[in-house]
């Protein structure tokens, strides 16, 4: 992570950064935001931590789930107003026609994503996959991470065995044996790294895919709770720019939320960029899915949605303009 503050970083903090937490004296506003133990959450739990969500008349609920897939679904089925969701669960809503949006992007990895595997199932190289079996989570960033790295090195997908798990599931299949390969994202990829020792052979993207994690909600939201929405990114912003300064403060904030041991996040915190704003990147990234998703399918690439009919840049714009770098 570049930990050289910009101006954009320093004017957030000291605007923001000293001024009195406890803020409005009538009524706070529930929200509910679902997010996961990913490391690109920390704003999230640094903001609730120092009370920067309360500072704009908010009661934040924060729930916590083992994928961004399952926090999307919490918004979906009516129980979350938010949640943190990396960009292929929104690509298969796109496709369904399921009224998803992104508010904005909190922050992108390279790193994140992950394929694990045991050396003593006879894997040295990856072309040593072959025959093997991968444990992936369904519909998920893994599982495009896994089908692109493949692609990459030639290897079809029959010539091996793919096995659906669940996000606890992969650790512990790769642990015990029952896989001999899996593709996850941190903080699993820290704890199975941990756990084999010597054993475990990583395989990174190698700039195949870039891992970003958003804040998103229904479109039916948008309109009714557009001054909440900014109200919530506002103090995401102000987070952030204190965790780029404070990492320390960040990762203990993060560790008391997901009560995962600080170590958990201190290994990866140097591959995150903590960066709240929209870009034409995560519009690249989701119609690449989406292609990959239609023809997993049978389906024409024709079908590929217009990505920004889910994209509702206008909290973003009225907190943070210089942030949208979107081409429209």
């Amino acid at each position: 992570m570049n930990l050289r503050p910009t101006f954009i970083v320093l004017l957030f903090f000291f605007c923001f950064g000293c001024g009195d937490t406890t803020g409005p004296t009538g009524p706070l506003q529930p929200v509910t935001i679902a997010t996961s133990t990913v490391a690109l959450s920390s704003s999230i739990y640094l903001a609730q931590k120092k009370g920067f969500f309360k500072a704009e008349g908010l009661d934040v609920t924060v729930e916590i789930h083992s994928a961004g897939r399952l926090a999307l679904q919490q918004v979906l089925d009516g129980k979350a107003d938010l949640c943190t969701v990396a960009e292929t669960p929104v690509a298969h809503a796109a496709v369904n026609g399921t009224p998803v949006v992104i508010l904005a992007t909190l922050g992108h990895s390279d790193k994140n994503t992950q394929l694990i595997c045991r050396k003593d199932r006879g894997i040295a190289t990856v072309q040593d996959l072959r025959g093997k079996r991968i444990g992936v989570v369904k519909g998920t960033s893994a599982e495009f991470f896994l089908s692109s790295y493949l692609l990459f090195k030639g290897i079809p997908s029959e010539a091996l065995q793919i096995v659906y798990l669940t996000p606890a599931e992969v650790p512990e299949a790769l642990v015990n044996g029952t896989v001999d390969a899996g593709a996850t994202w941190d903080p699993i990829t820290v704890q199975i790294r941990r756990k084999l020792g010597d054993n475990a052979l990583v395989f990174h993207s190698e700039g195949l895919y870039g891992f970003r994690w958003n804040l998103a909600t229904s479109a039916d939201l948008v309109k009714p709770k557009a001054e909440t929405f900014q109200k919530v990114l506002r103090a995401l912003l102000r987070a952030t720019a204190e965790l780029k300064i404070k990492n320390d403060e960040a990762i203990a904030a993060s560790t008391e939320y997901t009560r995962l041991p600080p170590e958990d996040f201190r290994e990866v915190w140097d591959t995150m960029a903590f960066d709240i704003g929209l870009d034409q990147a995560l519009i690249m990234s989701l119609e690449a899915e989406s292609r990959w998703i239609l023809r997993s399918q049978g389906k024409s690439d024709d079908a590929t949605p217009n990505f920004l009919k889910y994209i509702a840049p206008e909290a973003l714009d009225k907190v943070a303009p210089h942030a949208n770098r979107l081409i429209r």
